[in-house]
């Protein structure tokens, strides 16, 4: 294993136990989200600042908020990394309540879409980016109304920040789906794969195709990769300037095994880490 992917795991590893040791009761799968997030960005987590994020979350919203459910751990985050937490959870709170004739969809999703809105749009430009990601989930609500759902807003938002034309992303995400039907029978899976494939500027066959590759190297390895919610996590790899070859023995596997290393409570396996650039798909 190379050097810095080494050094990423330790980082991780070391993100997710301090973690989890100053947030005992969040969920175990945001803690590793939220440890994910400062070991892509190759820090590490404050929780002094966590906490003094969390001070100012408390004072701003009331105790039955959405804001301290499943999504405080990814709102508290973004706060720390702000350089005005509060102005942030401010601009945050400003974005979702503009979403309030969005009324079919959960709170909690409406607050993950805010957080990426709030992440690459200017304030002043929130309000057409809130109607490209509404236009974009009704698209997907038309192909699909039985599988579109409210987790499907923050999807929605990462493809209207992206700036690509609405019909070339609904007419792609189609493509991909239905190719990766072919291989792929969980067709909530499918249709998650596709919102992250249809960033990809490669034509939908290419990505597919790489997709299926690195799957069957996994399998072929003896790695016990599912084929519901995982296959989106895939969906990054597309995007990698990288043999499928590399990408599932380097950063699959070897990351796999250095992870698992001494984690006697076997809390997680696997983590993907990655950054992805909205602007241009990679």
């Amino acid at each position: 294993m190379n050097t810095e992917l080494s050094n990423r795991c330790d980082l991780l590893v070391t993100n997710r136990g301090v973690i989890k040791e100053a947030f005992k009761w969040n969920d175990s799968s945001m803690l590793l989200a939220a440890g994910s997030l400062f070991t892509g960005l190759n820090q590490r987590v404050s929780v002094e600042r966590l906490k003094e994020c969390e001070k100012i979350l408390k004072d701003k919203t009331g105790l039955l908020s959405t804001y301290r459910g499943n999504v405080k751990m990814p709102v508290l985050c973004k706060m720390t990394l702000a350089d005005d937490p509060e102005a942030y959870l401010e601009k945050l709170m400003e974005t979702e309540k503009k979403m309030k004739h969005l009324k079919w969809i959960d709170h909690e999703y409406k607050v993950m879409a805010a957080l990426t809105l709030c992440d690459h749009a200017k304030k002043e430009n929130i309000p057409a980016y809130i109607d490209q990601m509404a236009a974009l989930y009704q698209g997907m609500k038309e192909n699909h109304p039985y599988l579109t759902s409210g987790e499907d807003l923050p999807f929605a938002a990462m493809l209207a920040v992206s700036g690509m034309d609405y019909n070339a992303l609904i007419t792609e995400m189609e493509k991909c789906y239905k190719y990766l039907g072919m291989r792929f029978h969980d067709k909530n899976a499918c249709q998650s794969l596709s919102h992250v494939l249809s960033l990809d500027p490669a034509d939908h066959v290419s990505k597919c195709e790489h997709i299926f590759k690195i799957y069957d190297i996994l399998k072929a390895g003896g790695h016990k990769y599912g084929k519901g919610y995982e296959l989106s996590v895939l969906g990054t790899m597309s995007t990698l300037n990288v043999p499928a070859e590399l990408a599932a023995e380097e950063i699959m596997t070897r990351a796999n095994a250095a992870l698992c290393g001494g984690n006697e409570g076997e809390l997680f396996i696997t983590a993907w880490l990655g950054i992805l650039d909205l602007n241009t798909g990679h």
